[in-house]
């Protein structure tokens, strides 16, 4: 997510002042004009909302024989060496609050200085603690349709007031949002889905974003379940499955009004405990195959850290998940608990099932999540290394506690999962 960096540092020539900017008493009541940015190494530039614990300069007339500052109505620390007449540079006080955490109305959104002579006041200042800053954690949908509602998950995102998506022709703002704490919903606009890029998305007046993977359509390496690259197989082999071809084909099953071209499915009803050692339906595949054509076609750069990339694919399942994992080995002959190769995917907990109410999801891995990946190899010189290994990468349901966490399984009655569009996808965060 886009972090804000906060410095507590003064540049030295706003600190020291020259003779002529001594901190004189003049008489005059104090004003504030204007409010500033005072960071190191960030263009100074006016402001009308800051964080608390950043330096702020305020300018205007009046400012010698300083007292006291207040924000919200609460006393902030000064030094009197980084007064003068027309300028005021102090630090906002970690205890401001925020909003309707002010008790005084009359004091909510205020500056006031006071000194020897009287008082002065700016209002209409907004202030935010940063350990409430918006974040971004992941979007549920990240090839949707113009008309599909998806959800931004994260925190502290109840303030949202727009958000865009990329296109060709510039950013689509979507017209129809419902922000809560964790999550904002909003119906994709059209004019959306014919480049990738970020979704941005304003929060008190701040701008923050999605990483780069919306609409990465040219990433996806397996859509037909019978993928090849050139005459090169991707799919080696699959289990348990139904394959359907075509978005009609694809709706019958699932009965939904939103879908990929193409998918596959593991079916098994009921669902049975395993022992730890059968899947319910598999897909076998060489990610360096899948990969290579990704990187051949444009879409990355091989020379790209892992760290700034994931593997994603869409999932949808016609009961609530709450049992067993999704297995993503990308050494098939390793086995048990998350490794180097492995990750178990189970975003259901024992008291909250991973429930399919808008239809289909999309699910990340990023490779930092591999637990002895490093990093900064680039792509492409891992997924050399998997050829040179011969290395299959396996995705596969398997009802068991795989991660060994206390999530004992259990039964899904009437159990069918649904996948499409395996792909890789940037993860980085626009600055």
């Amino acid at each position: 997510m886009k972090k804000i960096i906060m410095k507590n540092i003064i540049v030295l020539s706003a600190i020291f002042c020259l003779a002529s900017c001594e901190n004189k008493d003049t008489g005059g009541a104090p004003v504030i004009n204007s409010v500033w940015t005072n960071q190191l190494d960030v263009e100074s530039t006016p402001i009308e909302a800051s964080y608390n614990e950043l330096w702020v300069r305020l300018e205007g007339s009046g400012f010698g024989g300083l007292q006291a500052i207040y924000c919200n109505g609460v006393r902030c620390d000064f030094q009197p060496t980084f007064i003068t007449d027309n300028y005021i540079t102090f630090q906002i006080s970690t205890n401001v609050p925020q909003n309707s955490d002010v008790e005084d109305e009359a004091e909510r959104g205020t500056i006031l200085v006071v000194t020897n002579h009287g008082e002065g006041v700016y209002r209409d200042f907004l202030f935010k603690d940063k350990n409430k800053m918006p974040e971004i954690s992941s979007v549920s949908h990240t090839l949707p349709e113009a008309g599909d509602v998806i959800t931004i998950e994260g925190k502290n995102l109840e303030n949202t007031t727009e958000v865009y998506f990329p296109s060709a022709s510039g950013e689509v703002a979507a017209t129809t949002i419902t922000a809560a704490t964790s999550r904002v919903q909003v119906t994709v606009p059209a004019g959306t889905g014919d480049t990738s890029g970020a979704i941005r998305i304003v929060c008190n007046g701040d701008v923050y974003y999605s990483p780069r993977y919306m609409f990465f359509r040219k990433g996806v390496f397996i859509s037909t379940f019978t993928d090849k690259y050139g005459d090169n197989d991707i799919i080696t082999s699959t289990q348990s499955h139904t394959r359907f071809a075509g978005k009609e084909a694809v709706a019958a099953a699932t009965g939904l009004a939103q879908n990929p071209d193409n998918a596959i499915s593991w079916k098994a009803s009921p669902a049975t405990v395993s022992t730890g050692s059968g899947y319910f339906g598999y897909v076998r595949f060489l990610l360096y195959n899948g990969i290579r054509k990704v990187i051949d076609e444009g879409a990355i750069a091989g020379t790209t850290p892992l760290k700034d990339l994931a593997i994603q694919f869409d999932l949808y399942c016609n009961k609530p998940w709450s049992s067993g994992v999704i297995v993503l080995r990308i050494n098939k002959d390793q086995s048990g608990i998350n490794q180097a190769m492995i990750y178990n995917l189970a975003p259901w907990s024992a008291s909250n099932p991973y429930v399919f109410t808008s239809g289909w999801r999309t699910q990340t891995v990023r490779f930092a999540q591999f637990p002895s990946i490093g990093e900064s190899t680039a792509v492409a010189d891992y997924i050399d290394n998997l050829k040179t290994n011969n290395r299959i990468t396996i995705f596969g349901f398997i009802n068991d506690d795989c991660n060994k966490d206390g999530h004992t399984p259990s039964v899904i009655d009437g159990f069918q999962m649904f996948m499409a569009n395996i792909r890789i996808v940037p993860v980085t965060v626009p600055e």
